[in-house]
């Protein structure tokens, strides 16, 4: 997010009387996404703001805020080429403000202007990492509605947030998919190495990415080596348990190995289940205990 664009984002929130918005975290698009249309429909006075995905082929709805009367509903597909979202990603990404759908050219004669002739549509398109369209950010109303320059400016600069967001977002499942890189080492046996400091947001990313390579990988036994973790919570304690859980329901024995002696003094304060998981000093014992003995290069 440009330094403009901020100072534009928060000028546009302090100058209100409305409650404080705080997007807490750059990382969680659906969260930003949602809190953007809610700010947007208090500064602009059209009757519906949505979010919406594409693929080029489907115009899906993925966030909608009514404010009287309902116009679209959240999950709701259509044809791209019949939607305003087609005209906006097609106008490049400059805001496209039709004051009257009946009386645009290109607006006019598409499926979607049975419902809205009448009225108004603001919009423009969301970019992803890559520079391609994720989708748009629109307001539309069956009214006519009267767009100021400070609403265009305001929904080109949430484009811009939410552009900025799905970058982010993109890094941290790069620098998350780094910091636990599941490698396997033999047919059906695969490690994790888990380092650093664990928080919650990550340790659920690392058991939907665990859960996933397990099954493409088809392993039965995954090492998970904990000798890097900085520090272990009551939170991050669960979340082990989650996991151990989760990859027995689908076939998978799991083995924790690298329990230094403060990190079992801390499992076992924590909670008595943490003695259900299997764990070994090192990673050669959880290797032996289940007769893998590691290939002898020096022979």
């Amino acid at each position: 997010m440009t330094r403009q664009a901020r100072r534009i984002y928060m000028s546009s929130v302090s100058t209100t009387k409305l409650k404080k918005i705080e997007i807490r975290s750059f990382t969680d698009f659906d969260e930003v996404a949602t809190q953007v249309l809610v700010l947007l429909s208090h500064h602009l006075s059209v009757n519906t703001l949505f979010i919406a995905r594409n693929d080029l082929i489907t115009n899906e709805i993925a966030k909608v805020i009514n404010k009287d009367r309902l116009l679209l509903q959240e999950g709701q597909e259509v044809e791209y080429n019949e939607t305003f979202c087609r005209l906006s990603v097609d106008h490049g990404s400059q805001v496209l403000v039709i004051p009257r759908i009946s009386k645009d050219s290109l607006a006019r004669d598409l499926q979607a202007a049975e419902s809205f002739g009448n009225g108004s549509f603001i919009g423009v398109p969301i970019y992803n990492a890559c520079g391609q369209v994720y989708g748009t950010i629109c307001g539309i109303d069956d009214q006519e509605v009267e767009f100021s320059d400070n609403d265009i400016e305001l929904i080109g600069t949430m484009a811009s947030l939410l552009s900025h967001v799905l970058e982010l977002n993109n890094a941290y499942r790069q620098v998350t998919d780094l910091a636990a890189p599941l490698v396997p080492i033999a047919d059906g046996i695969g490690v994790l190495p888990v380092v650093g400091d664990m928080t919650l947001k990550r340790m659920e990313t690392i058991a939907d990415t665990v859960m996933l390579k397990c099954s493409q990988l088809e392993l039965h036994y995954l090492l998970i080596d904990v000798s890097g973790i900085l520090r272990i919570d009551e939170a991050i304690g669960d979340q082990f348990l989650q996991i151990n859980e989760m990859l027995r329901l689908i076939g998978v024995t799991p083995f924790f190995t690298g329990i230094r002696p403060d990190l079992a003094m801390k499992m076992n304060q924590l909670s008595k289940s943490m003695t259900k998981l299997k764990t070994f000093g090192t990673m050669a014992q959880a290797l032996a205990s289940i007769g893998f003995t590691a290939p002898n290069f020096n022979a």
